[in-house]
């Protein structure tokens, strides 16, 4: 959830300070950046060692970050302006 979270406002962060016009490549940069960080970080700072199916569980963090930040945020965005209308 943090990953996500965290994906989805740098993600809009960007897209309002650089005004990118792709933002599913920029999600998925994004993605990828946080979804190998946030893991890797944990790890590390508690001290475990890195196995196989941490592995396994980084490449499904980056996959799953990445759909949620994409189809969560513009999902509530439409949801929100057709509420409000």
């Amino acid at each position: 959830m943090i990953c996500s979270v965290t994906t989805g406002l740098i993600v809009e962060a960007i897209k309002k300070t650089f005004g990118a016009k792709t933002p599913t490549i920029t999600a998925a940069i994004v993605s990828g950046v946080v979804g190998i960080a946030v893991p890797i970080g944990y790890l590390v700072i508690g001290g475990i060692s890195i196995t196989a199916q941490d592995i396994v569980y980084i490449v499904a963090m980056v996959v799953l970050t990445w759909l949620c930040s994409t189809l969560g945020y513009d999902t509530v965005k439409t949801a929100y302006s057709q509420i409000k209308k």
